[in-house]
C-alpha cells in the first residue's frame, strides 16, 4: 500500500466514524496513540469495553513535525 493510499484509508476512517467534522475539523496527519492505563492501547478498529473508556486516557499522541510538540495528556 502506498503512502497515499494509507493517509487516505485513514481519512476515510475520520470521516466515516463521524469524528471528522463532529469532534476534529480535519483528521491528524499520523496514527494517533490513545492509552488507558498501562494495558489499553487504542489502536484504528481496536474495540474497548465501556468501563475502560468511561475514564480519561492516561496518555495520547500523535506525530508531528517536531517531536518536542507531541501532546501527551
Amino acid at each position: 500500500m502506498s503512502e497515499s493510499e494509507w493517509r487516505e484509508m485513514i481519512f476515510d476512517s475520520f470521516r466515516s466514524s463521524g469524528l471528522v467534522p463532529s469532534v476534529l475539523s480535519s483528521p491528524p496527519s499520523g496514527l494517533v496513540n490513545v492509552n488507558f492505563g498501562t494495558h489499553n492501547c487504542v489502536h484504528m478498529g481496536t474495540a474497548i469495553e465501556a468501563e475502560v473508556a468511561a475514564y480519561e486516557p492516561s496518555a495520547v499522541s500523535w506525530p508531528t513535525e517536531d517531536e518536542s510538540e507531541q501532546v501527551r495528556t
